[in-house]
């Protein structure tokens, strides 16, 4: 999915955003082997235990992603970002949703809004909840079934523009026969913490 997250994100955040929203869909589709593809070396390396994890503001974001990560084995590799282009289309979409999609005074907003890139064009999406953090809807090609006994390939990545600014993430998880097998967009508002970031990890 794509996430908003927040004015003030920084481009790690927003990468980290990405991947516990995929990682989490991932689960709850009944994933058992999933490759992590991203493009982000930092984030890679992070969840493979080679980098520590030194910022304070990524530690909550890191710790959500192992946890999430445990429950499925998982192998994690970083690619080039031409590598990634579903990805990034997702996160920049995700940072131009936000913007628009606020309402005067909302401090979060989660949402979502079907993506094009679903391959049978089937698609369902949620009303914004301004206040508590509703679930985000997805975008489904094939059966949510499909993923259980299959390997499948967990696409993210995330940035701001400036660093730090408006920032945007995107996941898809795709099965080994090129399918989509979910997509979908959510977001968190301006001045969203990264508390209000890693809670909509929690809840869409």
């Amino acid at each position: 999915g794509s996430v908003f997250v927040g004015k003030n994100a920084t481009n790690n955040e927003a990468e980290y955003t990405g991947l516990v929203v995929g990682l989490k869909r991932a689960k709850e589709l009944g994933v058992r082997f999933l490759t992590v593809t991203g493009d982000s070396e930092l984030v890679i390396k992070q969840m493979k235990g080679q980098y520590q994890v030194k910022a304070p503001n990524l530690l909550p974001l890191h710790q959500r992603a192992k946890m999430l990560a445990g429950s499925m084995k998982c192998t994690f590799v970083h690619v080039l970002r031409a590598l990634n282009t579903r990805a990034d289309a997702l996160a920049t979409a995700g940072r131009e949703l936000g913007p628009s999609a606020l309402g005067a005074g909302a401090s979060v907003i989660v949402g979502a809004s079907a993506s094009a890139g679903a391959s049978a064009g089937a698609s369902a999406g949620a009303s914004a909840d301004a206040s508590a953090g509703a679930s985000a809807g997805a975008s489904v090609s094939v059966s949510a079934s499909a993923g259980a006994g299959n390997a499948v390939t967990l696409f993210f990545d995330g940035g701001a523009s400036p660093n730090p600014g408006p920032g945007g993430a995107g996941a898809l998880l795709v099965l080994p026969s090129g399918e989509t097998l979910w997509e979908g967009s959510v977001f968190v508002g301006k001045n969203a913490t990264n508390n209000e970031a890693e809670y909509t990890g929690l809840v869409v």
